[in-house]
């Protein structure tokens, strides 16, 4: 509705859209949330659930403001650079989305969730949060940590040492 007397009225509607991949989008939601609440003593808090809808219904809600035609221009941006600001008719939206969705993390991003991660928990312990939150962020920030690397170089070290004596 808004669109059709938008477009009687001469107005464009535009709508610029930045695609996350969800495992940083997930650890910036916490993040924020506990620094808004550091601050202001409560804070935004998006139930994981609903995160998930939002990021796994992307492409779809993309796919029909595009059939729909309910916008002008569409773009697409990742948090550092344009996908695209072309005419988005043209593009496969979807095909976009969901290459940028899927790709593989790269180092620095996952360097971004484990200090993210470490941020949150800080957080929360300097806020004396219930264990069990602090038990489901463990879980969440436990694909991150570098502990099993680190574990893997000592065992390494220690097998060398035992080949030299």
């Amino acid at each position: 509705m808004i669109h059709s007397l938008s477009k009687k009225e001469g107005y464009d509607i535009s709508l610029q859209v930045i695609i996350t991949k969800p495992e940083i989008s997930q650890v910036s939601t916490y993040l924020r949330y506990e620094l808004i609440k550091e601050r202001f003593g409560y804070g935004r808090y998006i139930v994981p659930d609903y995160h998930d809808d939002s990021v796994t219904n992307m492409s779809k809600a993309l796919q029909a403001i595009k059939e729909q035609g309910l916008v002008s221009k569409m773009e697409l941006y990742t948090r550092d650079k344009p996908l695209f600001q072309e005419d988005y008719k043209k593009n496969d939206i979807v095909a976009i989305a969901n290459t940028e969705y899927n790709r593989p993390l790269t180092p620095e991003e996952r360097k971004y969730i484990r200090e993210s991660w470490d941020d949150v928990r800080r957080l929360m312990l300097k806020r004396n949060c219930q264990v069990d939150e602090l038990r489901e962020i463990d879980k969440l920030r436990e694909p991150y940590q570098e502990t099993k690397k680190v574990t893997a170089e000592i065992t390494v070290n220690r097998a060398k040492n035992n080949l030299k004596i």
